[in-house]
């Protein structure tokens, strides 16, 4: 399929949504997603925008949030894991977030000591394989899992591009003489999204940053190199079927609109749960505005996410809907019993538990139509108009 990508897409979509549904292998997802989004054909059509936009400091209040928001995405992923926490710190932390898990460092140990040839940034189902022309020489990123360190062996344009950042890196010449090594001080994926969250914000001066977007833009470069990962955001943000430029707007009319429709579909789909959240005075906004959002990225397994974002990008929002339904009525026998208290705290620690293959399976179950969606959709933009009006 991806030898004849267009033609297929063109002739046999059907065929197409089937097999994105059963989940795209993750050797090729990054590929894959860059097709749906139209990345090669951006890239080549906008050369040097991207590193002409993310040298750019831009506005400062948008440009210190981007610094904030670097060391809370992704906290447990070792791409993306700050370097100057020890394991024994982050054990102890009282702050769930920035743990790293045992099994995360011990898996990425023993790649290391075998010279496996994956990216093993963070749990076994975020493998990536390393490109190479050389079975024996790993170019990429090699973790040093004690210290959460990453030595990176850059391209020639990020070495040229690491010279003009001496706050971030310093360099070291190898006595083989054979390659010229950056030692980067932060893990290298905060340096990278740093880089795409500025170039977005100086590009889109009208959205600028808006939180959540990290989540999105991080997730892109577990899959995908810096810039082409750049224009993916671009993609999602500002293109069909995605569009989710007005989730991040001024006002974020369309995270409105998306949670105005997602408790719409919850009353129709799984109306007892509905009544019993009305009784509780639990409103949809309480627990699911973060999953929609950021489209599940910000706090659900990567196994769940990645198959969420292979549907998103080819069908759109119909499947983050699913999911959220599907999320829900497998938690309803247990939400149905409980207070108000207790359904939020179930919320809070829901992803930890999530068994993303299930829900996928749940949420193509359950008989959710397009134009239920297009119906609400409809009625949020007369009330607003009407409101607006008023």
């Amino acid at each position: 399929m991806m030898r004849n990508w267009k033609n297929v897409n063109a002739v046999k979509r059907k065929k197409l949504k089937r097999r994105i549904r059963k989940g795209i292998p993750d050797a090729v997802r990054g590929h894959v997603w860059m097709e749906f989004c139209g990345v090669r054909e951006k890239t080549e059509a906008n050369p040097q925008v991207y590193e002409l936009k993310h040298m750019i400091y831009g506005q400062k209040d948008i440009m210190e949030t981007i610094e904030r928001d670097i060391a809370r995405t992704y906290p447990r992923h070792l791409f993306f894991a700050d370097p100057s926490m020890s394991t024994t710190n982050q054990e102890n932390s009282s702050h769930a977030g920035v743990t790293v898990a045992s099994n995360e460092v011990s898996v990425a140990t023993d790649a290391v000591a075998n010279g496996s040839k994956r990216r093993l940034f963070c749990q076994a189902d975020s493998n990536r394989i390393l490109p190479s022309k050389e079975t024996d020489v790993m170019v990429g990123s090699v973790i040093d899992a004690f210290s959460c360190k990453i030595k990176y062996t850059p391209t020639e344009d990020e070495q040229s591009i690491a010279v003009q950042q001496p706050p971030l890196v310093r360099t070291s010449e190898e006595k083989s003489g054979a390659l010229e090594e950056l030692l980067i001080e932060e893990a290298l994926g905060q340096t990278l999204l740093r880089r795409v969250l500025r170039a977005y914000a100086n590009y889109d001066e009208e959205v600028g940053y808006c939180q959540g977007m990290g989540f999105i833009a991080g997730m892109f470069l577990t899959y995908m190199p810096e810039e082409q990962a750049f224009w993916q955001l671009v993609g999602v943000m500002n293109e069909e079927p995605c569009n989710l430029r007005d989730l991040f707007s001024v006002g974020m009319a369309g995270a409105q609109q998306v949670l105005y429709v997602a408790d719409k579909l919850t009353r129709k789909v799984l109306p007892k749960l509905a009544k019993h959240f009305d009784r509780e005075n639990v409103h949809i906004s309480m627990f699911a505005t973060q999953w929609l959002v950021t489209i599940y990225t910000s706090n659900f397994p990567f196994d769940l996410v990645t198959r969420v974002w292979d549907c998103f990008l080819y069908e759109g929002w119909k499947v983050v809907y699913r999911v959220m339904l599907a999320l829900l009525k497998d938690s309803s026998p247990k939400l149905l019993k409980m207070n108000f208290e207790s359904i939020l705290s179930y919320f809070r620690t829901l992803p930890e538990q999530v068994d993303g293959l299930a829900i996928m399976t749940v949420a193509f179950e359950i008989p959710l139509k397009r134009t239920f969606i297009q119906q609400y959709e409809k009625e949020w933009k007369d009330e607003s108009k009407h409101n607006g009006n008023s």
